[in-house]
């Protein structure tokens, strides 16, 4: 069921009386579709990491210890000395560097036509004992179709290994098919210190809850601004019969959210679709 809000104004004693009943189907939140998107579940006993609980390095293409990942291209290092954007673990997609630098794929179960919004965070290993490294660490970003090469600079961003300064990143997807392929790989070439990802999200769009409001013998429609674009509708009715029909206003923007004013003189009922 859409987000829907009913308005209704009656006249009584030549007094303008406004009454609002709001019924509105609560947008939520999806569960993110990709498990251990943070990296926190690792396979091979702690021991036997190249650094014994802080890191593993050179995880070679094939690997499948980071669950539900394969690393592919060349190899990667699991990483727990920095602080990590969710959890305690990220991804050096650089790993040992030998004889090129790697990346991590995954394929996960998508709604044909569904929306989506695909996001991620993105650092760069500020280590400064490889200075034939460039500072600008590069990586290609795939969900199925769409491509897009990211980069994060070190020496602009001015991270340490106390503060990685994770940037998020974010995709507004349409799934081509019911399975879908994510793919987040270096294209730096041979390099040491590489970028670093973590907190890999794939959610569901769903329009947001609506907020009416009502202002003299108007009615404020607000909504939070979002990633997923929407557009706000409205009808007389709802159910059989209902014919919805754009808001002629368009929104402005004011402190994150999507907002309308709207003169209102007959039964009204709004709705955010997707677009």
């Amino acid at each position: 069921m859409q987000p829907a809000a009913r308005a209704d104004h009656h006249k009584m004693k030549l007094t303008l009386l406004a009454a609002f009943l709001v019924a509105v189907a609560r947008g939520h939140a999806q569960s993110n579709a990709i498990a251990n998107g943070s990296f926190e579940v690792y396979l091979r006993p702690p021991a036997l990491w190249t650094a014994p609980s802080n890191g593993d390095y050179g995880i070679p293409p094939g690997d499948t210890n980071i669950a539900g990942w394969s690393v592919i291209n060349g190899p990667v290092a699991y990483v727990r000395v920095w602080p990590a954007a969710s959890g305690i673990s990220s991804i050096d997609l650089s790993g040992d560097g030998n004889p090129v630098s790697g990346g991590v794929a995954r394929s996960v179960q998508t709604q044909t036509g569904g929306k989506y919004i695909f996001s991620f965070h993105i650092s760069g290993n500020p280590g400064t004992s490889f200075p034939r490294d460039p500072s600008e660490k590069r990586l290609s970003v795939r969900i199925g179709e769409v491509q897009q090469v990211y980069s994060y600079d070190t020496a602009v961003e001015q991270n340490t290994f106390g503060n990685m300064k994770w940037r998020q990143n974010q995709i507004l997807y349409v799934a081509s098919t019911n399975l879908t392929r994510i793919e987040l790989v270096n294209v730096m070439g041979t390099n040491l210190t590489g970028p670093v990802i973590d907190n890999i999200i794939l959610q569901e769009c769903v329009p947001p809850t609506l907020s009416i409001q009502p202002v003299g013998t108007n009615v404020v429609v607000s909504w939070p601004d979002g990633v997923c674009p929407v557009v706000l509708e409205w009808s007389s009715v709802v159910g059989v019969g209902a014919l919805w029909q754009t808001n002629s206003l368009p929104p402005a923007h004011v402190g994150g959210r999507s907002l309308t004013t709207n003169v209102i003189s007959t039964t009204q009922f709004f709705r955010l679709r997707l677009q």
